[in-house]
């Protein structure tokens, strides 16, 4: 493993602490489809580009791409799961959706 992979991990924590509520802030007035649509589309372009790219820049900016995706998607994922599961079992739905 390159040592700069850990380089990649701490850009992603770090990019989620400091830019989380802005990005919850602005997904909140889109529609929870769309959100997690266009989150998983940033999902399959970056990691996509780790399948192509060979420059340590590029899988800067591949991460930085899947981490918006990750802050656009995950919490209207979230939402989704806990509202459309029963209210005795909801605990179990969100275990099994971390896992997916």
């Amino acid at each position: 493993m390159p040592p700069q992979f850990g380089h990649l991990i701490r850009l992603n924590a770090m990019m989620v602490v400091l830019m989380q509520i802005a990005f919850t802030r602005i997904a909140t007035h889109w529609k929870p489809f769309l959100a997690i649509a266009i989150g998983n589309l940033l999902y399959v372009i970056g990691f996509g580009m780790y399948a192509i790219v060979s420059s340590y820049p590029m899988y800067i900016l591949a991460m930085i791409i899947i981490t918006v995706g990750e802050m656009i998607c995950a919490p209207k994922e979230q939402t989704m799961t806990a509202n459309l599961s029963p209210m005795d079992m909801r605990a179990r739905y969100m275990a099994v959706r971390s896992f997916a």
